[in-house]
């Protein structure tokens, strides 16, 4: 049995768990969620783009072809009526949809303010959506303009923050221009009353920020991320995906607390991220892109690598 981190963060590593019939496959993958009856949803750049699990990895349905070639952030939302819904976000073709768990399209969201934030709607590919306890919809766009967008909840454009580095990308480093973003790859939202942060992963200035609710900065947090791609806040830790071949576990106010299954090397080998699985090592990330934290601790990560890959990791008991 293969273990990663150490202490409260020691997990057994899975591979194991997911079980797909001849005929479907997974492409890269970047988006997973949950739903309350503990089914899985894998979204992934193939023509199975929306994959279907029963609790135990075990397959259950597909759906979202549209989604093939732009299937990014995948975001799962309990509705004040108590319906769970869908956020996927389509890079390739520019647009957010929010859906039931079953794929009907409920709402489409594009790009805003062109003709001043952007040239043309062409230029607006986002990666991720978080939902504040308000209803309100912010959208990372990590493809394309540098912006975080938000919505009112019926998908009325409200405003926008961020925007690109004054200094650029080569030139800025990690504690200068506050509030300037690089790849806003992810989002998450900070607080379940009437007031709240939103936390972004800002993925090529390798940091993430902290804004207030309406996008004023607020700090940065660092951790040691190298290129995170979202953030996913559960109990009293924060845990990154990042593309560099590991997992971080921060606190709240981004000390760090693990590292989990680094493979510092592995992005200099020829070829990666698109590694086959001869050359998956257990205990060992590739480019880690999404993960899902269940109450009992345990982490669901997706990879982004030509064949999904999907790694349980369970806690170990101390």
């Amino acid at each position: 049995m293969t273990t990663v981190g150490a202490g409260r963060w020691r997990f057994r590593w899975r591979e194991d768990w997911l079980r797909l019939p001849a005929g479907i496959a997974t492409g890269h993958t970047h988006g997973i969620v949950r739903d309350a009856a503990g089914r899985w949803y894998l979204f992934n750049q193939s023509r199975h783009a929306l994959i279907v699990l029963d609790p135990d990895g075990a397959y259950h349905g597909h759906w979202g072809e549209r989604f093939a070639a732009g299937a990014h952030g995948l975001t799962i939302h309990r509705e004040p009526d108590g319906r769970e819904v869908l956020w996927l976000t389509d890079h390739a073709a520019g647009c957010v949809c929010k859906t039931t768990l079953a794929g009907e399209v409920l709402l489409e969201l594009r790009a805003p303010r062109v003709g001043e934030l952007y040239e043309d709607a062409g230029q607006f590919k986002p990666t991720e959506v978080a939902v504040a306890p308000d209803g309100s919809v912010y959208v990372a766009d990590g493809y394309g303009r540098p912006w975080i967008h938000r919505f009112a909840a019926d998908g009325a454009y409200h405003h926008s923050f961020g925007g690109p580095s004054t200094r650029g990308f080569s030139r800025c480093h990690a504690w200068e221009d506050p509030g300037r973003l690089d790849q806003p790859h992810g989002l998450t939202i900070l607080g379940d009353g009437a007031t709240w942060e939103v936390v972004v992963a800002d993925r090529r200035h390798n940091r993430l920020q902290v804004f207030t609710a309406d996008g004023g900065f607020v700090r940065f947090i660092h951790g040691g991320v190298r290129y995170p791609c979202m953030v996913v806040a559960r109990g009293d830790a924060l845990f990154v995906p990042d593309l560099y071949a590991c997992v971080h576990v921060l606190d709240r106010a981004g000390r760090p607390l693990a590292v989990l299954g680094d493979d510092p090397q592995v992005w200099d080998e020829p070829g990666w991220p698109d590694l086959p699985p001869a050359r998956w090592r257990p205990g060992h990330f590739i480019a880690p892109h999404a993960l899902w934290a269940d109450p009992d601790g345990s982490l669901t990560v997706v990879e982004w690598t030509p064949r999904g890959r999907v790694v349980r990791l369970e806690p170990e008991p101390e």
